[in-house]
């Protein structure tokens, strides 16, 4: 059986990004938010990136979860005119004990049902 990892991703610890400016952009009369960071290429050489925010992600106590199964994290996205639920889930990679967040997306056709 084939993996289907649309929608799908993770989220790792960065510690040599720096948020330098943040601000926002006027685009087609909708105001965008963004931040402009630098960090590293892998060859150590300084890069600088502008990156739009894509919506509120919201972290979540324990005693917070509607079960144990619910996201650490979650909340709505706007990527590419889709609407989104993003959820994401603590995690330790087996391989190297780092920590990471496992992600998902669901696109959201109806706000109700939506999960997480």
């Amino acid at each position: 059986m084939e993996y289907d990892n649309n929608l799908t991703g993770a989220l790792f610890i960065e510690n040599t990004s720096q948020v330098l400016k943040r601000g926002f952009f006027m685009i087609n009369g909708e105001k965008k938010y963004g931040i402009l960071v630098e960090s590293e290429n892998d060859k150590g050489n300084k890069k600088f990136e502008i990156m739009i925010s894509a919506g509120l992600v919201y972290s979540h106590e324990e005693s917070e979860k509607k079960t144990p199964k619910s996201p650490d994290v979650s909340g709505k996205l706007t990527i590419d005119a889709g609407k989104y639920k993003f959820g994401g889930w603590n995690r330790v990679s087996h391989d190297s004990g780092k920590e990471y967040i496992s992600c998902s997306l669901m696109p959201v056709i109806d706000e109700e049902s939506a999960p997480f």
